[in-house]
């Protein structure tokens, strides 16, 4: 078999007993190992994780280890809900990157959706919990950029990034974008993009509507109010 990495081994059932903790291994190609220790200690865990046959709960994740699959939105939507503190947004391009048949990064693009200028827009990357997947995202990258032609924008939020990810596989920062806005109501924690509130979308989505007001005044008018981020970082390849 090809060599062997793992870094930082652990594995914990539903129950909450730790088999493996912490276990880090490095087995050459073609080198002879033996787990030996007294029962209980995490031989046949190991054993089982290695082969696939057990979750692995954390560690570390070389993505030469992985391969790459082409998927649908529907198939990659539910592990971006899951882990992209964003959410999902519906695309075209979808990749998944998988470790044993189990997804552990995701990187979706579509066309570029404000500005023209550019061809695709790289929409979402995310990693399973737990795990540092290294060169995840440059093997991603590195395969749509092989079969997709163009230019590539795509945009770091303030608030939790400043777009180090995207320096790492290629991107060269251009500016930051102006601070957006989001809708909420009634002190809820849920917010709503302003796409969705655009003031020719208003008279179907709102008890109260009138067109002399502006898309604040109305929305303001039904107990909207505003919430402001800090502006993106806008990043591209070309």
């Amino acid at each position: 078999m090809a060599s062997l990495i793992f870094e930082h081994l652990k594995k914990v059932y539903p129950n909450g007993f730790v088999s493996v903790d912490d276990v880090s291994l490095s087995i050459e190609d073609g080198e002879f190992v033996v787990f030996h220790g007294p029962s209980g200690c995490g031989k046949s865990t190991i054993l089982r994780m290695i082969g696939g046959l057990e979750d692995i709960t954390s560690g570390k994740i070389y993505a030469r280890k992985c391969k790459v699959r082409e998927l649908t939105y529907q198939q990659v939507k539910p592990f971006i809900l899951k882990y992209h503190i964003q959410g999902t947004y519906a695309s075209s391009i979808n990749l998944g990157l998988f470790y044993k048949n189990r997804m552990v990064a995701v990187m979706t693009f579509n066309k570029s959706r404000f500005n023209k200028k550019y061809d695709y827009e790289l929409i979402r990357y995310c990693t399973v919990a737990n795990f540092t997947v290294i060169g995840g995202a440059s093997k991603l990258f590195e395969y749509f950029r092989r079969n997709n032609a163009g230019s590539v924008i795509t945009y770091a939020d303030r608030r939790w990034s400043q777009g180090q990810l995207y320096r790492q596989i290629g991107f060269k920062e251009i500016h930051d974008a102006d601070p957006n806005y989001f809708y909420f109501k009634d002190n809820s924690l849920q917010r709503k993009s302003r796409v969705q509130f655009q003031k020719h979308k208003l008279p179907r989505l709102l008890n109260y509507f009138d067109l002399k007001l502006s898309e604040y005044e109305n929305m303001s008018a039904n107990g909207w109010d505003r919430i402001w981020d800090v502006g993106n970082k806008v990043f591209i390849a070309e």
